[in-house]
């Protein structure tokens, strides 16, 4: 099949699911229509996912990535019992791995010679991000570790954790959320899933510590309304050190919640 014949057939189904009818149909209370949306995100997996990076791919790049941050996303969220969030978070994986340098101009050689990295389509990446993230606020355990998965591997494959603006505009937030679950006992089962993640995060980035985020955690205002001066000097004195391995800083994490619980409980009565 020849690419003409291809990007027509592309244009033709773009046209069809475009971000206007895609919204209509999400906004439906019929599900009839949504195996039909869930069927086209795994076709645009599929697409994503083109070998070397085709330039049929890079054309349709930003049609998909519009369609995720402009319908499906905001649809998820207005609806966290949508059939499609299984595939549409799929979906977001395979474009960020696939198509990493669409967002990272730099190479391996320009990470190893300390040298700036170009970042592009900020935005897009973000607003990606902030889905994936906004998962970890949800119920579904089943899709909660499965990004959480997708987040390790990012950083495996393309060094997320490592990257300036994760660091900066994207670390804290899911690094206290991630706490906030784990201090919260909602999702239990994936505790060391998260647990590792936390170490991962934190590890990766030379201008942050578990010292710096437990101190910063526990000034929230949140945090204050539940917890005496006391209580946080001692939970920061006890615990604010910087294991440098896993199993340390598990057992180190795991005390600090184990303490803090009974700090908070102590407090409430």
């Amino acid at each position: 099949m020849g690419t003409e014949l291809i990007n027509t057939i592309l244009q033709t189904t773009f046209s069809a699911f475009n971000i206007e009818n895609v919204q209509n149909v999400l906004r439906e209370s019929k599900k009839n229509d949504h195996p039909a949306i869930s069927r086209f995100l795994e076709f645009l997996s599929l697409l994503v996912n083109e070998p070397g990076n085709s330039k049929l791919t890079q054309q349709f790049l930003p049609t998909i990535i519009e369609l995720c941050t402009t319908a499906l996303y905001p649809a998820i969220r207005e609806n966290c019992a949508l059939d499609i969030r299984e595939n549409y978070y799929k979906l977001v994986y395979n474009l960020l791995v696939n198509n990493w340098r669409y967002f990272f101009k730099g190479n391996v050689l320009t990470t190893l010679n300390g040298e700036i990295e170009t970042t592009a389509n900020e935005q897009s990446f973000i607003q990606l991000m902030e889905s994936i993230a906004w998962s970890f606020s949800q119920a579904d355990i089943e899709q909660f570790r499965a990004n959480l998965t997708s987040c390790n591997e990012l950083q495996l494959k393309c060094g997320l954790y490592t990257k300036l603006i994760f660091r900066q505009q994207m670390s804290q937030a899911l690094l206290s959320l991630l706490l906030s679950v784990l201090l919260a006992r909602s999702h239990e089962l994936c505790r060391d899933d998260i647990i590792s993640t936390l170490f991962y995060i934190l590890t990766n980035d030379n201008t942050n510590n578990f010292a710096y985020f437990i101190h910063n955690y526990l000034d929230q205002s949140n945090i204050q309304t539940i917890l005496n001066d006391k209580h946080k000097r001692l939970l920061t004195e006890t615990y604010g050190r910087n294991e440098t391995d896993l199993p340390s800083f598990t057992q180190n994490l795991n005390d600090f919640i184990h303490d803090y619980r009974h700090y908070t409980t102590t407090n409430s009565s």
